[in-house]
């Protein structure tokens, strides 16, 4: 970056200022324009590249048995009862599933209320209605008793609509929409309406939402409130701070212009990129007030610096960009480097993520340098407050004491850093991945409670989705390849974390069993193809609610098995899903076998994250220390620079893995946005401590020089984003309440390591605060061709 080139964009920018700001105010509305057309993705869909083999092995589920996604309605009986089947309780089920069999999101409903039962007798087979008539069920003792009778018997639908001790059931609706976060909400939405016009609630109903929809609904409802309070919050206390610091109203509105240009720019990428807002890219504003309050407060100091010095506005401004149009360049690089290096996950909105922080850093950096000082050179206030704040201030005094006892106490620092680091880093070693969605939601929320509902009474209330393909048409009818399935099938319901298996092969039983007079040793398959094709012909002549098209697909080749299983961390659905395959390839090599659903989809996504943090924190580390060797010219200053940049991500890991916290996407992308925090303030202090030895000054003159001047911006700016990241720990919404909580250790800890670690690291290899050895002349000339 030379001078020549700085000094030129300096003079642009300041002598053609009105032009500049021109340009800046005709790009709102083309960014605000260019933004008509982002809509709101949650599907799991969405995580996923368009070639990815779990994708399309969840597609084809989809495209061959329908939808695979659920509204489920626990219905547990009232206090009192002895059971849930009781009069009233069958009539709220009828009110529940009519309201959803009218749905336009909805295409099919199971539940007690229009359950059919298999009866008849040798050679003829009857569906019958559990109740034959809602308009004339009277409900009388003898009617209910008889239906309790009835499903004492159904064990086919035990444990998976209704609990064997009837005590609950459940009200499954498949959905129909094309994964629209729009229709989720509005389906969820329409339903709680519902529910609360009915006022089943006084009447003592407590009922238990679950399925994909509810989840999602949950993710953008609780996403939308933190955007209406936490967010604003955060913003407020930003803006507080800001007041407080520069007592000016350059001082506080510059910085947020630079943030709401950035922010619309980078959302009017995403449009333009024809991508989707979704639960990740929702918090990138969080990120463009960090990245532009860094900017925009180290070229606000020496704005003030000049002015000060006696500088008129113009000048300043000028002076401004000269001395922080490198540091600021080469942090803008580095977290850029830090955020793209991200984008080599296999996870679809990661990438995404990815480019648009590149986007939006870039975006920060041209607003920085282009709009701020073409603002701050029509100010005509000097700024004297300001200036007394940052020469005299806690902060001036702070800062003014560090070298000094730095020195005197390097050794100690180094030893308890390196200790701590040590300690950090073996904790951090064992972080578990987890990419269950459900452990978003706090403790005690509908979601997490209705999820605890599902897993205690009906073993989960997710699945597991088994796709046998048996290789030709009608080939799901041959009695050998239904055994082996079946083999398979007993094995997996007998594990002890796992539910009931819903499957045809348990109504082709059950049929067999019907005709051979309820005898319980006809709960068996028959033994010819001709049989089994017979029962399933004469089923669907009954006319049955329930055609078993999800549970086989239309020319009868693939068969469809759903296992529940409950709410469980992505490795110990990696470690169930790996057994299951085991003993598939072991004990039936002959099937060929699919195991899809959105706990494989959520489990993959795990083995993603974890694949995908170690590819591109390598690949960030390597290409920053490349950048440090360029910047600072020098492989020692580029490694030490290493040190106050890693340290805080080590600390933040050990802490999480004590904590117990999971690695997911909400803490990679933490990570990656707290790096770049750590990155850059390290830039800001290193570059004035090379300035300042390249023009000659000591090594404790340049650590002092480096820790007054960039440090006390660096103070400043630490303060203001930890104040905003706090506001986050009050979000209803765990990823939130995270991210704030290790920005606020990450971004203190990142001050400490540049105030006192970093210097302590210098003294430790120099061992000599009184060096006088300079850098080359050509270095010292462009440092202070950079001030003129």
């Amino acid at each position: 970056m030379t001078a020549k080139f700085i000094n030129a964009w300096a003079e642009f920018v300041v002598n053609r200022r009105a032009l500049v700001l021109a340009a800046s105010l005709l790009l709102l509305p083309i960014f605000i324009f260019s933004m008509r057309t982002i809509k709101f993705d949650a599907s799991n869909e969405m995580w996923f590249l368009k070639d990815d083999p779990s994708l399309a092995d969840y597609e084809f589920l989809k495209e061959t048995f329908g939808s695979a996604q659920y509204v489920l309605i626990g219905v547990p009986k009232r206090q009192g009862e002895d059971s849930v089947i009781t009069a009233e309780n069958l009539q709220v089920i009828h009110e529940l599933t009519v309201f959803l069999e009218d749905h336009d999101l909805i295409d099919k409903v199971s539940s007690l209320s229009n359950y059919q039962v298999i009866n008849g007798s040798t050679g003829t087979l009857e569906i019958d209605d559990l109740v034959e008539n809602f308009e004339t069920f009277e409900g009388t003792p003898e009617q209910v008793a008889k239906i309790r009778e009835t499903m004492e018997g159904e064990f086919l639908v035990h444990d998976f609509m209704i609990a064997k001790d009837l005590n609950d059931t459940l009200i499954l609706a498949r959905t129909i929409y094309e994964d629209s976060i729009d229709d989720k909400v509005r389906l969820v939405n329409d339903l709680n309406r519902f529910i609360a016009e009915a006022d089943y609630q006084s009447r003592g109903y407590q009922f238990h939402l679950m399925g994909d929809p509810v989840i999602s609904e949950g993710f953008f409802t609780t996403s939308m409130k933190d955007q209406a309070t936490t967010f604003p919050a955060m913003f407020l206390l930003v803006t507080l701070f800001l007041i407080i610091s520069f007592r000016s109203l350059a001082g506080v509105f510059t910085p947020w212009v630079v943030i709401a240009l950035s922010v619309l720019g980078m959302y009017a990428f995403l449009s333009t990129m024809n991508w989707s807002l979704n639960m990740l890219n929702a918090m990138l504003p969080i990120l463009v007030v960090v990245i532009s309050i860094g900017d925009s407060i180290h070229v606000l100091v020496e704005y003030y610096h000049f002015r000060n010095e006696g500088k008129d506005s113009k000048e300043s401004a000028k002076g401004a960009i000269r001395m922080m149009f490198p540091p600021c360049f080469f942090t803008t690089l580095t977290t850029y480097v830090g955020f793209t290096a991200v984008a080599v996950t296999k996870l679809a909105p990661l990438r995404e993520y990815a480019f648009l922080a590149g986007s939006a850093v870039w975006l920060a950096f041209l607003f920085s340098l282009t709009t701020l000082p073409a603002i701050l050179s029509f100010v005509k206030t000097k700024g004297n407050r300001v200036e007394r704040i940052i020469k005299t201030g806690v902060v001036a005094r702070l800062t003014a004491n560090v070298a000094p006892w730095t020195k005197k106490h390097f050794v100690k620092i180094m030893i308890y850093g390196n200790i701590l680091v040590g300690m950090a880093l073996v904790s951090a070693t064992q972080i578990e991945v987890d990419s269950n969605f459900v452990k978003n939601f706090k403790e005690g929320t509908p979601i997490r409670t209705s999820m605890e509902y599902f897993d205690e009474l009906f073993n989960g209330g997710l699945t597991l989705e088994f796709i046998f393909d048996s290789g030709t048409e009608d080939g799901i009818k041959d009695p050998r390849f239904l055994n082996e399935v079946l083999a398979f099938q007993e094995y997996a319901e007998a594990l002890p974390v796992t539910g009931k298996i819903n499957s045809m092969i348990n109504y082709v039983r059950k049929m067999n069993q019907t005709l051979n007079n309820e005898d319980p040793a006809g709960y068996v398959l028959p033994d010819t193809r001709n049989a089994i094709a017979q029962y399933l012909l004469m089923y669907s002549l009954s006319g049955p609610t329930e055609d078993l098209s999800d549970l086989k697909s239309f020319d009868d080749r693939y068969l469809r098995l759903s296992m529940r299983i409950p709410n469980m961390t992505t490795e110990e659905n990696r470690v169930l899903i790996g057994e299951l395959k085991d003993k598939l390839a072991l004990d039936h090599p002959s099937l060929k076998t699919t195991i899809t659903g959105d706990m494989v989809l959520w489990t993959v996504m795990g083995g993603y994250i974890q694949d995908g943090l170690v590819k591109s924190f390598s690949l960030a580390i390597v290409t920053i220390i490349l950048c440090f060797f360029v910047l600072f010219r020098s492989i020692k200053y580029g490694l030490l620079a290493m040190i106050p940049s890693l340290t805080p991500i080590v600390i933040a890991g050990g802490i999480m893995s004590a904590m117990g916290i999971y690695l997911d996407f909400t803490t990679m992308i933490v990570a990656a946005v707290t790096f770049g925090i750590a990155v850059d303030d390290t830039i800001h202090v290193m570059s004035r401590f090379v300035r300042a030895k390249r023009e000659g000054s000591s090594n404790e003159e340049a650590i002092h020089l480096a820790v007054t001047e960039a440090g006390r911006a660096v103070v400043f700016s630490s303060i203001i984003l930890v104040s905003g990241f706090s506001m986050l720990m009050f979000s209803g919404f765990v990823p939130n309440i995270y991210f704030g909580f290790f920005a606020v250790i990450i971004i203190f800890i990142a001050l400490v390591s540049d105030l006192y670690l970093l210097p302590a690291a210098i003294y430790t290899i120099i061992r000599s605060g009184s060096s006088k050895k300079s850098l080359p002349k050509e270095a010292v000339s462009t440092g202070k061709a950079l001030r003129k």
